[in-house]
């Protein structure tokens, strides 16, 4: 998702895709920020007085991504242990961290929710006598195909 891109578009692949947080990229796919659904939330909240995501809401196209992001924004690489995302997780109060490679480019996402699938499966693989889950990549980590998410700034 570009910074350039209007709210409605997030709102609308919150509601399509069933998306709760969407990496906000540059040109090059390097991370600039994170946007929530929690964030639209708030934002509605804060300008309504009530919760509603309804993509025909004018409100959503008076404002851009890059005036919502969260531009702090905690990051995890591939072979970062599933301790340390969960350690992340709690002291910060977020549900989910981008994973970037050492040039800061987004190669996805992990979530609670992924971390908790990863242990169900280390739970079943060790009864199985399988190997353990040591690091992100044997966790699923939660990537919207790119095709899904528009990487590219908007209007290109």
């Amino acid at each position: 998702l570009a910074p350039q891109n209007y709210l409605s578009r997030v709102v609308s692949l919150f509601q399509k895709e069933g998306l709760r947080h969407i990496p906000v990229v540059g040109d090059l796919r390097n991370l600039l920020g994170i946007i929530t659904r929690q964030d639209i939330d708030d934002f509605v909240s804060l300008r309504k007085g009530k919760l509603s995501l309804s993509i025909d809401d004018p409100l959503f196209e008076n404002y851009k991504v890059e005036e919502l992001m969260t531009t702090t924004v905690f990051t995890l690489e591939p072979y970062d242990s599933i301790d340390k995302a969960i350690s992340l997780m709690i002291k910060n109060s977020c549900s989910a961290i981008p994973i970037t490679d050492v040039q800061n480019r987004l190669l996805g996402i992990v979530t609670r929710t992924n971390i908790l699938e990863g242990i169900a499966k280390h739970i079943i693989n060790t009864k199985n006598k399988s190997k353990s889950v040591h690091c992100l990549t044997h966790v699923l980590l939660e990537f919207a195909p790119l095709s899904d998410i528009n990487f590219q700034p908007a209007g290109k």
